[in-house]
């Protein structure tokens, strides 16, 4: 029976062979951070000009001209303007939430609220904060599905604001504890639009009188 001969491959094609997979990882990886980075400044940009320039101007060309890049990306990485949009609201949103987490997490059981209110307090005199808020509100009124998804980051905000409240006061969660994080969650975009253009001082006495209610509602 004639053997088979072994068929070996040239020395150029076993190297060759042999750096594929970690060069097509490579490339995957530095896809990746390509991916993240644009869509990072995209996000990015979105606030940025929802903040200074306001709801009209934050067109599709105009948010990329500010990432620096190609208006046709947005489409690419987030299927619509609005998309976008709510994913750079959302991700705001989660930063704050996370820096509530980390000053006053759930484990800080039985302390005081006064330094919570502190920090909700300092969100008031954040305009650019405020002014994006506003600004999706406003196009969420004429966008169903936008004015859900906002909804539903609310409420996730909301349940979780309620949650570090009734560690704070020591006690098992309480659904009024969530109503009572939604009124002053509320209470706060209010008070928000009203530090664009009012006292200062009149302000924090406003504050003063939600805090009183909100308390109140706590305590019952």
């Amino acid at each position: 029976m004639p053997q088979l001969k072994k068929k070996v491959l040239p020395v150029k094609k076993v190297k060759k062979a042999a750096t594929a997979a970690p060069q097509a990882k490579v490339r995957a990886v530095r896809s990746a951070a390509a991916t993240a980075e644009v869509r990072g400044a995209l996000l990015k940009a979105s606030l940025e000009v929802l903040a200074e320039e306001g709801l009209e101007a934050a067109t599709v060309k105009r948010i990329a001209a500010v990432a620096g890049v190609n208006h046709g990306l947005v489409h690419y990485y987030f299927g619509s303007k609005e998309s976008m949009l709510l994913e750079a609201f959302n991700s705001e949103q989660q930063r704050e939430l996370e820096n509530v987490r980390e000053r006053f997490g759930v484990q800080d059981t039985g302390k005081a609220l006064e330094d919570f209110w502190s920090l909700m307090r300092k969100n008031l005199h954040h305009p650019k904060r405020v002014k994006i808020s506003a600004q999706l509100t406003a196009l969420s009124t004429y966008n169903a599905q936008l004015a859900t998804d906002i909804s539903q980051v609310n409420r996730q905000i909301s349940t979780e604001l309620g949650k570090i409240i009734s560690a704070r006061l020591g006690r098992e969660a309480k659904p009024s504890d969530a109503i009572a994080a939604r009124l002053l969650m509320g209470g706060l975009v209010t008070l928000g639009l009203w530090s664009l253009r009012e006292n200062p001082k009149e302000l924090d006495e406003a504050f003063d009188m939600l805090i009183r209610m909100v308390s109140g509602e706590l305590a019952r």
